[in-house]
């Protein structure tokens, strides 16, 4: 599978995504009920070829550091219209990203 469509549904955790090994682009925007803690976002290491990662839209507060880790191939972060008041300096460390968008973010740094 090569996209992942979830949007505009009402996913909780990310238990299953570490079998998405192949993943290429993952459309996560518009889940009022998804909790991206520590295991949450730990499930994203398993996703080397991810390039398009999309979570705007889900009153996110915090960007787990420990999900940017094994995101690298990653291409486009989409964190917009969330509650962020940071962004991770490990976004800095990813190597391919070309699009990072932030509006509507609180974020400081």
């Amino acid at each position: 599978m090569a996209v992942l469509e979830l949007s505009l549904n009402k996913v909780r955790d990310l238990d299953r995504l570490e079998k998405l090994t192949r993943l290429e682009e993952l459309y996560l925007h518009d889940q009022s009920q998804l909790m991206l803690d520590e295991d949450g976002a730990a499930k994203f290491a398993c996703l080397p070829y991810l390039e398009v990662l999309d979570l705007s839209k889900n009153g996110l507060y915090e960007l787990p550091r420990s999900m940017l880790a094994g995101l690298t191939s990653l291409e486009e972060l989409y964190l917009q219209n969330n509650k962020l008041t940071e962004i991770p300096p490990e976004v800095c460390l990813l190597q391919n990203l070309i699009e990072l968008d932030v509006v509507s973010t609180d974020q400081r740094s």
